[in-house]
């Protein structure tokens, strides 16, 4: 009886702690989605031409999409390509500000440092850019921003931890319409030589030695031992840019039809991968990048198989034939021509 007693005591409390945590994890979870992306903007991207000295003045507009009223500091810095990633970027630091020659930041002036929201509204932040009269030629890039304000005195420390983050348009500025577009290829090689079966993956390192930013673009072509070919793929398929003065590695994936087949090709053995790409936004096919390597598709598994298949039956097959031939040991003489089967009878020579 005392044990029926403690179980039902131990199962109320594990109630209990059960329901207590559940309503612990959704008011966190509730928090985590308050403290999600809540800014819409437009336009998402800014493309300029400014010579040096020029001023130009426009708008932008922004619109909290948070259910509640947020207090919004606007922020002015330059961004930068993730390492070894085409297509992406991030908000530099101060310390990697002050030492970008790259970054528009400096150029941007906003007649607002801060904007509250309330639901669904929205407002109008003009901005003016003075291009310097001694700036290079090339592009530069500036991110204009909204950040909500932590708040200082709450009793949820949740909000605090997890305070709402704003975003806005990129700006990419060029002070000269010679701009130099010039990429190189590092490498263009698969992960690994040997595969068993698809998908291949290959890695193409692009490294942008320009002063604009770069979207390359082209084809892979596919080449069995025949010569035949037997698929090509898109290059850079989304498009992903790379920033000037950076490199980046783009990465392709290539399947099979089916067993060993592409096209109703022989896809198996050695595969060579062709790769011809562009670069330049003004007149592309002056400038064509390209390079070859080459990769082995060997289903070891089953050539093994196969292999160990064939020497059974081979072994098979002789096995039965020496065994027949151990069973009727005469056959052979028998059938010889030269072999006389009749009875030999040893007389003495009369002489």
């Amino acid at each position: 009886m005392k044990i029926a007693t403690t179980k039902k005591i131990v199962y109320l409390a594990v109630s209990i702690l059960s329901t207590v945590l559940f309503f612990s994890i959704n008011k966190s979870a509730y928090a985590l989605g308050e403290a999600g992306l809540s800014i819409g903007f437009a336009p998402t991207a800014v493309y300029l031409e400014l010579e040096p000295g020029k001023t130009y003045k426009d708008k932008l507009t922004f619109w909290n999409l948070a259910p509640s009223t947020i207090t919004y500091d606007v922020k002015i810095k330059g961004f930068k390509q993730i390492e070894d990633v085409p297509g992406t970027s991030r908000i530099q630091t101060d310390f990697e500000e002050l030492n970008d020659p790259y970054s528009a930041a400096k150029w941007i002036k906003v007649d607002k440092e801060s904007v509250q929201l309330h639901p669904n509204e929205y407002f109008i932040l003009p901005y003016t850019i003075q291009v310097p009269e001694d700036v290079a030629a090339g592009e530069f890039h500036a991110l204009v921003y909204l950040e909500s304000q932590k708040p200082t005195n709450s009793s949820n420390t949740s909000s605090i931890a997890l305070a709402d983050l704003g975003s806005g348009p990129a700006f990419l500025i060029t002070t000269s319409k010679d701009l130099v577009e010039e990429a190189e290829i590092e490498f263009f090689k698969p992960e690994q030589v040997f595969y068993e079966y698809p998908p291949v993956k290959l890695l193409t390192r692009y490294l942008n030695k320009g002063n604009t930013h770069i979207t390359p673009a082209g084809d892979i072509i596919f080449y069995n031992f025949l010569g035949q070919e037997v698929d090509r793929i898109q290059f850079n398929q989304h498009k992903q840019s790379l920033l000037r003065s950076n490199a980046a590695t783009y990465v392709n994936d290539w399947e099979s039809d089916g067993l060993f087949l592409k096209n109703g090709k022989v896809a198996i053995g050695p595969i060579e991968a062709k790769l011809i790409t562009t670069y330049r936004a003004k007149f592309p096919g002056f400038a064509p990048l390209s390079a070859t390597t080459s990769f082995w598709i060997l289903p070891w598994k089953i050539m093994l198989a196969i292999l160990l298949a064939i020497g059974a039956i081979i072994y098979i097959i002789t096995r039965k034939r020496v065994k027949k031939s151990s069973e009727n040991p005469s056959t052979a003489y028998i059938n010889n021509p030269y072999y006389d089967n009749s009875p030999h009878q040893n007389t003495a020579n009369p002489n």
